[in-house]
C-alpha cells in the first residue's frame, strides 16, 4: 500500500507496473495514453511544452485562428519556489541513467507528440528534442523518420 510521501515505492511500482500502479490515478493520462488516444482518432495535435508554456500557448491560439493579442493568465496561483522539497540530493549518474531507461518509452511518446504538433516550428521541435539528449544520453533519441 502506498503512503503520501513515499517516493521510492511509487516510483518501484510505477516502474515494475505492479501491485497497486492502477490505483494511482495520477499516471493514467501519461504521454502514451495521450498519444494513443490521438492517433486512433487521427486527431491533429498540438504541444504546449511546460518550459515554454506561454509561447507554445500563444502558438497554439494563433494555429487556431486567433488574431487578436493571446492573453495568458497573469496571476500566479501557486509559486513552487516557496515550496520545502525534502530532497536534498541529485541522482548520482547511475541513478539518471536507470531513470532516463524506465522513462524510455515516455521519451518516445513525448518526442511523438512534439514531431507531430502543428503549433510548433521545427526549430522548436529540435530544440526540444536536443534537450532530452541532453538529459537521457543515454537513451540515442531522434524523431521517427517514418512521419513528418
Amino acid at each position: 500500500s502506498l503512503k503520501r510521501g513515499d517516493c521510492a515505492n511509487v516510483a518501484k511500482l510505477a516502474i515494475n507496473q505492479i501491485d497497486s500502479f492502477d490505483k494511482i490515478t495520477h499516471f493514467r493520462w501519461g504521454l502514451m495514453t495521450i498519444q494513443n488516444l490521438a492517433a486512433i482518432d487521427k486527431y491533429p495535435t498540438m504541444a504546449i511544452r511546460t518550459e515554454h508554456l506561454n509561447d507554445d500557448w500563444v502558438s497554439s491560439n494563433k494555429y487556431l485562428g486567433q488574431e487578436s493579442d493571446v492573453l495568458s493568465p497573469l496571476i500566479v496561483l501557486r509559486d513552487s519556489i516557496l515550496d520545502k522539497n525534502p530532497v536534498k540530493k541529485d541522482l548520482s549518474e547511475d541513478g539518471k541513467k536507470k531513470l532516463c531507461m524506465a522513462l524510455k518509452e515516455e521519451y518516445a511518446s513525448y518526442l511523438s507528440i512534439i514531431q507531430n504538433a502543428i503549433n510548433l516550428k521545427q526549430h522548436e521541435k529540435l530544440e526540444s528534442l536536443e534537450y532530452s539528449r541532453e538529459k537521457c544520453p543515454w537513451l540515442n533519441l531522434s524523431f521517427n523518420t517514418s512521419t513528418n
